[in-house]
């Protein structure tokens, strides 16, 4: 298997993996909301918004964002994948912290568009309006 790619994980939860060369530890403020111009501090009170965090350290010109619904599954999943054995099954974030972080992406936003960089969410039942909206298809036709 090729290993070319980096591991980014909060120093916080460094000592839950294995160490391995391709991981990188960073600092996190996670409280805070704007985005971190230190490079190997990624701000944000979820990992979602510590991995934009990342995405805008790359200044890259378009951003899609798969997967930031900012809430449950159609019929209450609380993840996309089988829940992880160390996890709460039901899982551990609850509808009321989604209320919280959702308002939250608006600081994002416009930090995304002072770099001039387009970010657009593919999920078009994501609560987050701050992004331009769009689906898998819209997607495909994008990236042509």
């Amino acid at each position: 298997m090729e290993n070319d790619g980096e591991l980014w994980v909060r120093k916080a939860a460094s000592k839950n993996l294995p160490q391995h060369d391709r991981l990188i530890q960073f600092d996190c403020d996670h409280e805070e909301t704007e985005m971190s111009q230190e490079v190997h501090t990624l701000n944000g009170t979820n990992s979602g918004m510590c991995a934009l965090n990342l995405a805008y350290h790359c200044q890259p010109e378009r951003l899609f964002l798969f997967g930031f619904d900012m809430q449950r599954g159609p019929n209450g999943e609380p993840y996309y994948h089988p829940p992880y054995e160390w996890a709460n099954p039901a899982g551990a974030t609850s509808t009321g912290k989604y209320k919280e972080w959702a308002p939250q992406f608006e600081a994002v936003a416009r930090a995304f568009a002072r770099m001039g960089t387009q970010v657009f969410n593919i999920n078009p039942r994501s609560k987050l309006k701050c992004f331009v909206p769009g689906d898998f298809v819209d997607f495909l036709r994008w990236v042509k």
